[in-house]
Order: structure tokens, then sequence, then C-alpha cells
């Protein structure tokens, strides 16, 4: 039973972040020029956390969905 709470529990977090995940094409663009500083010639990546986070969790809903359907 608290194996399926934990999972509800994802599940549920996954949808709140899909809901607020911009999924608009001109992040592209939007991620380069957020992601490199331009100082003395030097391009300096930085990798937004947050956003790999989200992507996991959107792709993982498809199997918390059926693990769910599983156990319950």
């Amino acid at each position: 039973m608290e194996r399926f709470k934990i999972l509800q529990a994802l599940q549920n977090q996954t949808r709140k972040k899909e809901i607020q995940y911009d999924l608009s094409e001109d992040d592209e663009d939007k991620v380069e020029a957020e992601g490199s500083s331009n100082k003395n010639g030097k391009t300096k990546p930085r990798f937004d956390v947050v956003k790999i986070i989200e992507d996991a969790e959107i792709s993982l809903r498809p199997s918390l969905t059926m693990i769910l359907a599983e156990t319950s």
C-alpha cells in the first residue's frame, strides 16, 4: 500500500510539472541565449537542471501509469 501511495504522489507531481512546462518551439533559441555567457570571447554553457528533471518526469509518466494500474 505504501508503494502505491509513493507512485500516486509521483504521478500527481508529473502532472503538475507537465501543466507548468512550456512546450513552445522557440524555447531552443531562449536556452541557447540563456545558456551562453560571452565574457572575454569565451562561451560558457549553462545546463538548466530544472528543465532536465521536468523532461525526465514527463517521460516517466507512462511507466508510472502502467505500474499504478498493475498495483490497483
